[in-house]
Formats: structure tokens, sequence, C-alpha cells
């Protein structure tokens, strides 16, 4: 998986993104922890972040 945090912050502000780069990074690493924990829980779970948050998320099978 290849994962693309943002380009310039220019570019970034095209599409409505005005986090500066630490932040983008910040909100990058919580995301990939949001998707690996769908990915290994067994039971739903809750999350609550700087930028996501989730009630009762869980992967079907």
């Amino acid at each position: 998986m290849h994962i693309i945090t943002g380009g310039s912050a220019a570019d970034q502000q095209k599409d409505g993104d005005w986090l500066d780069h630490d932040s983008r990074y910040r909100r990058t690493d919580e995301y990939l922890e949001i998707v690996r924990r769908i990915w290994i829980s067994d039971t739903p779970f809750d999350y609550e972040g700087e930028f996501y948050s989730v009630k009762e998320c869980f992967l079907c099978n």
C-alpha cells in the first residue's frame, strides 16, 4: 500500500486541505491506526482522535 500524505501547501489548499505539513502527517498516522484496527479487530471498537472519531467500527465479512 502506498499512502500519499500530501504535496505542497499550495496544492493541498487547492483541494480545500489547509492543514500544515506536520498536521497532515499526524492525520495520516491516525487514519492508518484506524485502518489497522479495522483489519485486526474481532469486535467493534470506538476511536476518538484529533482528526477522526468512530463509534462501534467493525469490518463485517
